[in-house]
């Protein structure tokens, strides 16, 4: 990545929302145990508090290398009952892909870094 993807990536992220919220970090479907009646979440190590949407976004993209169907259900299932348009969830992408890639998952880099230096 180069230097201004990396400037490009910080005053995107400056411009973002800065909301409050209870944030999981990794939610994806093999955190949700017990049944779809009576589900729980688990695993909240990587837990925090910050935008709702980039959590979401997170989520999405962890789903997007896997099974692309999933994501775009999980977006919009989201959207409709968060009342956000999608588009206000998926600005994150680029910043959430970009934090991604310090995770060094290595058979990912190639797409996150296309997501990352998006425009």
């Amino acid at each position: 990545m180069s230097a201004q993807d990396r400037i490009n990536l910080l005053s995107r992220l400056q411009s973002l929302s800065n909301d409050d919220r209870l944030c999981h970090g990794d939610f994806h479907p093999g955190n949700i145990l017990g049944s779809e009646a009576e589900p729980f979440i688990v695993d909240w190590l990587d837990a925090t508090s910050g935008p709702a949407q980039a959590d979401a976004c997170r989520t999405y993209l962890l789903a997007l290398h896997h099974e692309p169907w999933l994501a775009d259900q999980y977006l919009a299932a989201y959207a409709q009952a968060s009342g956000w348009p999608a588009e206000r969830i998926l600005v994150w992408l680029p910043v959430v892909a970009a934090a991604r890639l310090a995770e060094n998952v290595i058979d990912e880099d190639s797409r996150l870094l296309a997501l990352a230096t998006k425009s």
